[in-house]
């Protein structure tokens, strides 16, 4: 069975992180859930166009005119074409959990009526969501008006409100769960990587993994549990340095996906996470960066692709709020405040 759940709202409207959410709540062995976005395969292509900044549009206006001219040039060509290749991806997750009684798909990105009709005809059950907040003051009209901008909330199922995404997480995993979709209380799987090498901070991402992990009661994985060093420099000599770096960005892009959010402590410029930051631009992860260096926090890479903070406890406190994962209490006591049902 395929239950597909749908998520549209404006630009900004917190549609990403909640899928991010959703997913830790309705995954378990027999219910494999994914995030297929709509867009995934139109960022590809136009990233070609405008390069990386095409995963992270919000904070690029040309990239997000680009993204909806491209967009709108595919539908007219075919106006099936965006959603043909999420329902090929699903056909695709079916083959690989063919056992399991259930299989989730989050498309965060449902922005046009033949989308909702089309998901609700293919999947065995559909629950569109639709997320209300505003849109950016700084947007131009002609990307707040644009067509991809104007699905009415009447379409979907429920409205949800709320300032924050804990709110709508809350509101949306209730309306789920009274539509009968079972939900699980996984621990939040959150990546921490960093560059701390020095003697005289060298404790700091250990310290960051104990509070995670014993206070918070996250599930952490830090890049050095993927990969053995002396594997690595072994792989150096019996395949090179291509093979053997393509084995590394593999088991972290694949370490990353399977995460909730990603969080990142740094002390100075470094390839390995902007790599890594990247990657997590591409998969639509939260994301914060936590910094040593105050020269940091106007790092233009950082910023396009990271919430930064500089590094200190306040900093560890707000990792919660900004990564989207903790809704204390999360199942037993929903808060009784579903949205505004169709």
């Amino acid at each position: 069975m395929v239950t597909l759940i749908g998520l549209s709202g404006k630009i900004a409207s917190g549609k990403t992180a909640l899928a991010y959410t959703l997913r830790r709540y309705l995954k378990s062995e027999d219910s494999p859930t994914y995030i297929v976005p709509l867009a995934a395969s139109l960022k590809g292509v136009t990233s070609f166009l405008v390069g990386v900044s095409a995963w992270f549009p919000q904070k690029d206006l040309d990239a997000r005119r680009t993204l909806q001219n491209f967009g709108c040039a595919g539908r007219q060509t075919d106006d099936a074409l965006w959603i043909d290749v999420v329902k090929s991806a699903i056909e695709y997750l079916k083959g690989v959990h063919s056992d399991a009684p259930n299989l989730n798909i989050i498309v965060p990105d449902v922005r046009y009526m033949n989308e909702v009709h089309t998901f609700k005809g293919y999947a065995d059950q559909a629950i569109f969501v639709y997320l209300e907040g505003d849109q950016p003051p700084s947007l131009p009209d002609e990307v707040a008006q644009h067509p991809s901008e104007q699905l009415p909330p009447t379409a979907c199922d429920v409205v949800i409100k709320g300032r924050t995404i804990k709110e709508k997480a809350r509101q949306t995993l209730k309306y789920l769960s009274d539509r009968g979709v079972p939900l699980h209380d996984n621990p939040p799987t959150l990546y921490v990587g960093h560059n701390i090498t020095g003697s005289d901070d060298q404790s700091l991402p250990d310290q960051l993994r104990e509070r995670l992990e014993d206070y918070w009661g996250y599930r952490v994985i830090m890049p050095l549990d993927l990969c053995d060093w002396d594997e690595w420099h072994q792989a150096l000599k019996d395949v090179g340095l291509a093979a053997a770096s393509h084995q590394v960005v593999t088991g972290i892009f694949k370490a990353l996906s399977e995460c909730d959010g990603a969080v990142f402590v740094i002390k100075g410029g470094s390839i390995g996470i902007g790599c890594e930051l990247l990657a997590c631009a591409i998969l639509g992860l939260p994301t914060l960066t936590l910094v040593l260096n105050d020269a940091l926090l106007t790092h233009p890479f950082l910023n396009a692709f990271s919430t930064i903070l500089a590094y200190g406890l306040d900093a560890l406190h707000r990792i919660k709020d900004l990564v989207f994962l903790d809704l204390h209490p999360p199942l037993n006591s929903l808060a009784k405040m579903g949205g505004q049902h169709r």
